[in-house]
């Protein structure tokens, strides 16, 4: 399917306004989100241990 040059502008434009968006509103918060989601790398870590835990059940007991 080709899109038309209207299409890839809009496409592009697009993209690059979002990209720069996200990118502001984070440098805007990062200030807030470091005081309030101080060590919230430790769910991660936890969800990820738990979900391998339960892939290796499934493989060893299934």
């Amino acid at each position: 399917m080709e899109f038309s040059k209207g299409q890839i502008v809009f496409m592009t434009l697009f993209i690059l306004v979002f990209v720069l968006g996200i990118g502001w509103s984070y440098w805007r918060d990062r200030s807030i989100t470091n005081r309030y989601y101080k060590g919230s790398y430790k769910v991660i870590i936890y969800i990820i241990a738990i979900l391998g835990t339960l892939y290796l059940l499934v493989k060893t007991l299934g």
